[in-house]
């Protein structure tokens, strides 16, 4: 993709059409040399008006590698969250976005007011909703027993994100 400069504005243009006319205008077309972006970088010369490539110092590519992994790690813990919580030994999958968390937490603290006011007990049936819409029912203490896991595991999740 052809990189074009007038002053001091850059831009990258695919279309020959615009970059005709933005040279009639008077943009250059500046071109990009090869290099290696893990141990290299582009360095705009105005005298020239060339791109030069420079070696990045091992400081540089130290700090490049720690970023990339930082997003690396970011991306495998967001499919990570996407995927859900997978529940066993009953073999469905929760949600784990924000509203998910958020009306399992609501669910949560309403049964622990419901058990201590004596309303329900430890063998009243609940209904949750799995990952793909599906009504799953499962006695008050198993779904407290998931919700642990649930938690455990979403806290794993975000200890890594740091």
């Amino acid at each position: 993709m052809p990189k074009l400069i007038f002053d001091n504005s850059e831009r990258d243009e695919i279309d020959q059409s615009i970059i005709e006319n933005l040279q009639r205008k008077g943009w250059n077309i500046i071109n990009t040399p090869e290099y290696d972006n893990n141990s290299q970088r582009l360095v705009f010369d105005k005298d020239s008006k060339e791109y030069l490539v420079v070696n990045l110092t091992v400081e540089e590519v130290s700090e490049k590698r720690m970023v990339e992994d930082k997003i690396n790690n970011q991306l495998i813990i967001n499919q990570k969250i996407s995927a859900g919580y997978l529940v066993n030994p009953e073999n469905f999958t929760l949600g784990l976005l924000d509203n998910d968390r958020n009306l399992f937490t609501q669910m949560t603290s309403l049964i622990r007011e419901a058990l201590d006011l004596g309303l329900i007990t430890n063998d009243t049936p609940q209904i949750i909703t799995d990952i793909n819409s599906k009504d799953i029912s499962l006695t008050t203490l198993r779904f407290r027993q998931i919700m642990v896991g649930y938690g455990m595991y979403y806290k794993s999740l975000w200890d890594q994100m740091v």
